[in-house]
């Protein structure tokens, strides 16, 4: 894949308008599992190396990643971001201001029996999907994957499972570590985070 002239945008907060803190940086390589097959709908989560390195600040800064036995219930209250619709078939207006909507966790199987239909894709595929842990860390939880319309009933959206990925993570990222463990609770019980304290190379998309 030729990646030489992908540009990833940081610390931006609209599409259109004046982005007095947004830095641009190259894609060095975009890293995939082996095994990733185009098809394959809510796997599609890959790793951009960056260049140059992301400078952190409050407008740009990492997040933690939940490592493979996060524990996400149903009904947890999550947040997602993007330049998606606002509606169906509805595209953002004016500079077009970077968007949050909450969201409740559902569990995969009702999730399943949702989806017997082909999905489409509104706008924030590639979007994170954060949540809070027991402990106050936000975790990102999910990468937006797909959706049938626009946030209707029963149309829930669908997330590449982060946590899933946590073994191309650590083996991709230098200097990543585990940060910590929420405190058990009846709600979360043991929940382990890996938290991207590395110099700002890597994107998670």
């Amino acid at each position: 894949m030729d990646v030489s002239s992908y540009i990833i945008y940081t610390g931006r907060q609209t599409l259109n308008g004046f982005n007095p803190y947004m830095t641009a940086h190259r894609v060095l390589q975009v890293i995939v599992r082996p095994s990733y097959v185009e098809s394959n709908r809510g796997a599609d989560l890959a790793l951009v190396e960056l260049t140059p390195r992301v400078t952190w600040s409050d407008y740009a800064h990492p997040i933690c990643v939940p490592d493979a036995g996060a524990l996400f219930p149903g009904g947890l209250g999550c947040t997602v971001t993007g330049w998606g619709h606002t509606r169906e078939h509805v595209a953002l207006s004016g500079v077009g201001t970077l968007q949050e909507v909450g969201v409740p966790i559902i569990s995969q199987a009702s999730c399943q029996n949702l989806y017997n239909l082909v999905p489409e894709e509104q706008g924030d595929s590639g979007g994170p999907l954060v949540c809070p842990m027991a402990n106050g860390t936000w975790v990102q939880a999910g990468v937006v994957s797909f959706g049938l319309g626009c946030a209707g009933e029963n149309r829930p959206g669908v997330y590449a499972k982060v946590s899933t990925f946590s073994d191309l993570i650590r083996g991709t990222v230098p200097g990543i570590r585990l940060y910590g463990q929420a405190p058990q609770s009846r709600a979360w019980g043991p929940t382990a985070v890996l938290c991207l304290l590395f110099a700002g190379h890597f994107l998670l998309l």
